[in-house]
């Protein structure tokens, strides 16, 4: 992680604010297959900050062990909801019209 970003994520937290930094896509113009990649990757991880939260929640308290992985977890679906925020935004600005690529079957 460069000292720009860490930087950036702790004058965000100093001013209780989030910073979380997004990869670049790795499907290139197909926003279709990114679409519904993130949307099953939100729903998978959605099912473990849930399991997670349960977990911790069982004896009515919550371990400095059990809040750093919920914390994780909350860190790692927020970064899969900001791909899918850009991803749904970059299809909206270039006609709203979902891009398929398709290979040849030879």
């Amino acid at each position: 992680q460069s000292q720009a970003t860490a930087w950036i994520e702790a004058f965000a937290s100093d001013h209780a604010m989030v910073a979380i930094p997004v990869e670049a896509s790795s499907h290139g113009n197909n926003h279709l297959a990114s679409i519904m990649e993130r949307s099953l990757d939100i729903d998978a991880h959605g099912g473990r900050l849930s399991d997670l939260l349960l977990r911790a929640l069982r004896d009515r308290s919550i371990s400095k062990t059990e809040a750093d992985q919920i914390a994780a977890q909350v860190d790692q679906e927020m970064r899969l909801l900001a791909k899918m925020r850009r991803n749904v935004l970059r299809i909206a600005d270039t006609g709203g019209h979902l891009v398929m690529n398709q290979t040849s079957g030879t």
